[in-house]
């Protein structure tokens, strides 16, 4: 009887432990999306875009401040996400022959209307004009979205960071819902302007 006892409270802890695992790396919540467009002056190619995302995970969030992470819609594989998922760092950069770009229909559905819907209602918060020391200029606009959908996050691994000079977590979208949520804009604009020096860093590494 005892040995039945001690096994379910064994079974119950490593479920425990599995959940919040799973919970730790899999976070729906409500996010502040950043889009860089970076317009290139010089030259007729289409301006580029950059994501970062400010993860909302609670009512006190701007008051207490929050980080911001490098976000992709793209560019990382099935393995990548499946990798992400469990919290394993990822080569979001590197893929060899070997690598699955094999992701279902409804998942790249979901990834292109979540994009559509940033697009449509972003909304510009930062304008900024560079001049190159090789004479070369350029123009950063920076819009927000607010979005709603389930994420995974995870370390980029070393190598990854290198190439774009970044160390820490990246967040990949695992789906989204279209469900408008508003905030009092005064207060969003507050926080925003704290993150304006932040904002700033981004755009100038870019």
């Amino acid at each position: 009887m005892r040995d039945k006892i001690n096994l379910y409270g064994v079974l119950f802890f490593i479920t425990i432990i599995v959940s919040n695992k799973i919970i730790a790396q899999q976070l729906s919540t409500k996010a502040i999306l950043l889009t860089y467009n970076i317009d290139n002056r010089d030259d007729n190619h289409p301006p580029e875009e950059f994501y970062w995302i400010m993860p909302i995970t609670s009512d006190s969030v701007f008051q207490a401040g929050g980080g911001i992470y490098p976000f992709y819609f793209e560019i990382f594989s099935k393995d990548n996400l499946e990798r992400c998922t469990d919290g394993n760092p990822i080569d979001i950069f590197v893929s060899t022959t070997s690598t699955d770009w094999n992701f279902s229909e409804d998942y790249l559905h979901q990834i292109d209307e979540m994009k559509r819907y940033c697009s449509k209602n972003k909304t510009l918060i930062q304008s900024l004009k560079r001049k190159w020391f090789t004479g070369r200029k350029d123009k950063v606009n920076v819009y927000y979205t607010l979005v709603e959908a389930t994420f995974c996050s995870c370390n980029l691994s070393e190598e990854s960071g290198k190439m774009i000079n970044y160390t820490g977590k990246v967040y990949l979208p695992l789906s989204f819902r279209e469900d408008n949520w508003t905030i009092y804009e005064k207060e969003l604009l507050m926080y925003l302007d704290d993150k304006d020096l932040v904002l700033k860093d981004i755009a100038n590494k870019l």
